[in-house]
């Protein structure tokens, strides 16, 4: 699901532009060209005959990418209910293992799982947010 997760982002963000550039194929490669605000970039896939496209960055696997997209949440004023939802998602993951023996309990424990969270989970209580109504 991260690509789909990448989009959802993404578009939230900033809306997909919708003109293609020019640029030479090498170029393409290289150094694709970004969306003003960064959240998007153009580049030419083989499996879809090599037409410019433009794709999001990688949310859910790039922790940098997902610092932009906390950064617009924040400015939003959305940090709140995001925090809820990455404390549901990495409490839910912490409860597994405790439960299978691979993690220690008490207060500083899930305190580091919350600051440690990876980019994926952090990407799915993003876009968990997202899909509330009335938040987009």
């Amino acid at each position: 699901m991260s690509k789909e997760q990448d989009a959802i982002i993404a578009e939230w963000c900033e809306p997909k532009p919708i003109y293609v550039h020019t640029f030479d194929e090498s170029f393409l490669r290289h150094n694709p060209p970004k969306s003003p605000n960064g959240f998007w970039r153009c580049v030419c896939i083989y499996d879809h005959g090599d037409i410019p496209e433009w794709v999001p960055i990688s949310f859910s696997t790039d922790l940098n990418a997902m610092a932009l997209a906390e950064k617009m949440m924040e400015e939003r004023g959305l940090e709140d209910d995001y925090a809820i939802a990455l404390a549901d998602i990495v409490m839910d993951d912490y409860v597994k293992r405790i439960k299978d023996g691979l993690a220690k309990t008490g207060i500083g424990s899930w305190t580091f799982e919350i600051a440690t969270a990876t980019a994926a989970q952090r990407a799915e209580a993003l876009v968990r947010m997202i899909e509330q109504e009335g938040v987009r």
